[in-house]
């Protein structure tokens, strides 16, 4: 039995819903943020609207990153410029397919 359905992928992060619960895990690298999803589509909107170069700041690398925080107290997110275009395209990605399902089949969406 499959436990979750892949929504959106790239190299590095993939979006899936868990079959059981029907929660929406974002898996990035080895992190994994797990949202509800009210909570999934509140996050894609904030996330669509950050302007990166508005917000990001310089790492003792000299690499401009965006540190974003999470539902959870302890934990934020790291994007350059690439990881967070990269992001935000499976994102959105998901949200489509999520809104679609539920337009399909609206009792178990």
């Amino acid at each position: 039995m499959q436990n979750s359905i892949i929504l959106s992928e790239t190299d590095n992060a993939q979006i899936v819903q868990f079959t059981h619960c029907g929660h929406i895990g974002i898996k990035c690298n080895n992190t994994l943020l797990s949202l509800n999803k009210s909570d999934f589509q509140k996050f894609v909107s904030t996330y669509q609207n950050i302007k990166f170069h508005k917000y990001s700041i310089i790492f003792p690398d000299d690499m401009k990153r965006l540190i974003m925080t999470t539902p959870a107290q302890n934990v934020q997110l790291c994007f350059t410029i690439d990881e967070f275009n990269s992001m935000k395209k499976i994102l959105t990605e998901a949200l489509i397919l999520l809104n679609a399902k539920s337009l399909i089949n609206p009792n178990n969406y």
